[in-house]
């Protein structure tokens, strides 16, 4: 309860955060924006307490912005100087050191030392905010939002899952580091105007939309929209700005959907690999200029198009460009594929291929399309190539 003692002699209340938990007392934050609340139960059929943070910058809309279970009912907290730690008394005995989430507004920053989980909406930063906010553990929350401003959002847990993430800040944006990382989010991702999205790990959603701009892979990393089959439809996988590989891997997975590029995108350095859907250069009427900058193979899974939208282009300059797909559609008002050579080839072994005029079952590369490869050296089929080529 918020309470307005500016007379003392008349004290008002001013607003309730309302709790079903047990509370044994609360300890404000240096700065008087965070109120720590010490949990005595957190359920009424096992002693364990923990800690609850709430934001109590405006005082008629308080927040809570973290929890941190503990194995003990915390009835008493005092901080370390530094912030980042707290004794923890426990009404079991004895103390438990734990690290908390540090608040350092001078650096605009907010870090969560352990884990972080919940049922509502988390929103963080603000247009002021200049910092980073860092999860530092695991994430379980309804829905994580990244409020419009120029700072960094982290998650480093090795497992999170966020009902829907929706960031909107225009710094970094880093999830994942490691290629054994989860993080679950059912109702889709959207950063779309992220300065670099920093990832690493399995992104899995329950068949809705992934954005990304300007990825930089600090692992392999699998953007799965069918949360692997279980929403077998899947969903879009867009992927914008730049594309750093970094030597790793990454792997979309969109069941009958697609991965589509718009925008400049470079590719460098790495692997892409769509193991289910579609690859679409170019969006509706936005098209994608792709630029290669090494030797690249682009591989399309089986029941899947490689499709070059309206003004789209695929730029290999002075590098080879190899495209294994079993079908590919490149529009009349598209731009030119380029490289100092170019590989078409099925990417089912032993489907035909058939160029011009030629028609019939196999991959089809009409002489519209092939007037768009600008290339000394085109190549059908290429090495270990068994099926018939039909001119």
């Amino acid at each position: 309860m918020a309470v307005n003692v500016t007379d003392g002699s008349n004290p008002q209340e001013v607003t309730t955060a309302s709790t079903s938990l047990k509370v044994g007392g609360s300890v404000l934050s240096e700065d008087g924006s965070y109120l720590f609340v010490l949990e005595e139960e957190r359920h009424s059929s096992s002693p364990a307490g923990g800690i609850q943070v709430l934001d109590i910058s405006d005082v008629a809309n308080q927040t809570v912005v973290g929890t941190l279970p503990l194995a003990t009912s915390a009835t008493g907290l005092s901080f370390v100087p530094n912030g980042e730690y707290a004794y923890v008394s426990a009404s079991t005995g004895g103390l438990d050191a734990v690290l908390l989430g540090t608040i350092e507004p001078e650096a605009g920053s907010i870090r969560f030392g352990s884990e972080v989980s919940g049922n509502h909406t988390l929103t963080v930063g603000d247009a002021n905010t200049t910092g980073e906010v860092e999860f530092g553990g695991n994430t379980a929350i309804a829905s994580l939002v990244s409020a419009p401003g120029n700072f960094n959002v982290s998650l480093t847990g090795t497992n999170n899952t966020l009902g829907a993430a929706n960031f909107q800040h225009t710094g970094v944006l880093g999830i994942g580091n490691d290629e054994t990382d989860r993080t679950f989010v059912p109702g889709g991702i959207t950063a779309p105007n992220v300065a670099l999205s920093q990832l690493g790990g399995t992104f899995a959603t329950n068949g809705s939309a992934i954005t990304f701009n300007d990825i930089s892979l600090l692992a392999n990393a699998t953007l799965d929209s069918t949360n692997n089959n279980l929403a077998p439809a899947g969903a879009n996988v867009l992927v914008s700005g730049g594309l750093a590989l970094n030597s790793y891997t990454l792997v979309t997975k969109t069941g009958t959907a697609a991965t589509q590029a718009e925008g400049d995108v470079t590719i460098q350095n790495g692997t892409v690999k769509v193991e289910q859907g579609s690859l679409d250069i170019g969006v509706g009427n936005t098209s994608a200029n792709v630029t290669f900058v090494e030797n690249t193979t682009i591989t399309v899974a089986a029941g899947g198009q490689l499709n070059v939208g309206n003004g789209s282009s695929l730029t290999a300059g002075n590098n080879t460009l190899t495209l294994t797909t079993d079908v590919l559609n490149v529009s009349p008002t598209a731009g030119n594929i380029t490289g100092s050579a170019v590989t078409i080839t099925p990417v089912t072994p032993g489907n035909s291929i058939h160029a011009g005029n030629a028609t019939g079952p196999g991959l089809l590369l009409p002489q519209s399309t092939i007037n768009k490869i600008q290339t000394p050296v085109l190549t059908l089929g290429g090495a270990g190539y068994n099926g018939t080529i039909d001119v």
